[in-house]
Order: structure tokens, then sequence, then C-alpha cells
């Protein structure tokens, strides 16, 4: 009988099996901290090194739910064509691991690949912060990017107004909620 291996890329079990040889604990028998610790190593580790061709700034949106304002970076190609999509990217992780930084190289790779601008948002995590947090901060990034066209236009001679995408990779929740 076929194995799920049997499907994958030379690459891919090269990578499961790396990951089946460590001697990294399982994140449910470490530390919340360290499995976020051990998320950006990964990610270092096995991410590599996208030559992205374009710009990334960082913003700043102020929300009335919390305290502190919400971090966002906002990616630009330099191939975006005019009235370009703005994509809005919720980081996975199972709403405890994950940052931004775990996710740049693949908001940098949609951005290029799509010539779209992507505001990688970097929402309250669990359990320091209960539900519906992750949700409140991705309602407020998305409100805010649909009302601020033209301060993200800012990065670009281009008129942003096509339309904006929501979408994250953390089972479908917070995009789906969005839409």
């Amino acid at each position: 009988m076929a194995s799920f291996l049997d499907h994958l890329t030379e690459e891919s079990k090269s990578y499961m099996e790396i990951l089946s040889n460590s001697t990294r604990k399982p994140y449910n028998e470490v530390s919340v901290e360290e499995a976020r610790q051990m998320s950006i190593i990964n990610t270092r580790k096995f991410g590599g090194n996208i030559d992205y061709d374009g710009e990334r700034h960082e913003i700043i949106i102020d929300q009335t739910y919390k305290t502190e304002p919400i971090p966002v970076w906002v990616y630009k190609p330099n191939n975006c064509p005019e009235n370009a999509t703005i994509f809005v990217y919720f980081h996975g992780g199972g709403w405890t691991v994950g940052c931004r930084e775990t996710h740049d190289d693949s908001c940098k790779i949609i951005s290029s690949d799509a010539g779209c601008i992507v505001l990688n948002v970097e929402y309250r995590l669990a359990p320091e912060h209960k539900y519906p947090a992750c949700f409140d901060d991705a309602e407020v990034a998305v409100k805010w990017a649909l009302a601020n066209k033209p301060q993200l236009a800012r990065f670009s001679d281009h008129d942003f107004s096509k339309s904006i995408q929501p979408i994250q990779m953390q089972g479908g929740k917070l995009d789906t909620n969005m839409a």
C-alpha cells in the first residue's frame, strides 16, 4: 500500500526525514515561549533566503481593543501593477506560535508572484490574550486596510483601490470571519 510519503517531492521527503531524526521536543512538551523560539529557529534553518524584488515597510495600526497598536509589515513588489490587490495575511501557528518573522518569506513570495501589496499582521497570541483577541485584531487590520488605501498607496505610485483580500494559514478561521 502506498504511503503519503510516496507522493512527496524529494525535497519534502528530505525535510520530513530531517524532522523525524531531530532531537527537538514537540511543542506540547515545551513552554509556549520555547515553542515560539523553536518556530523562529526552524524558520531560519529551513526557510531559506528569498531574494525579494520589492520593499518592506512597517506600519502601526491603532486600535481600541488593546493599549498597544498592531504592528504590520507592508510588502510592495517592484512589479506591482496599477490598481493592485491588497492582500491581508494572518500567519499560522495555532494562535499560539508563529509571527510576522516566521511567515516573512511566504509574504514575499505572495507579493512578488501575485504582484500585490501584502499586509503581514502581528495579531495577539494565546494564551496571553484570550479569545477573541486574534479576531479583534484581524477585524481592525482589515477595516484599517479598507479605510486607508491612500496611505498604503504612498508606498507606490499606483492606485490600490481594486480589492482587499484577507487570508491566513491557520485553519481558515480568521480569514473566513473577516470575509
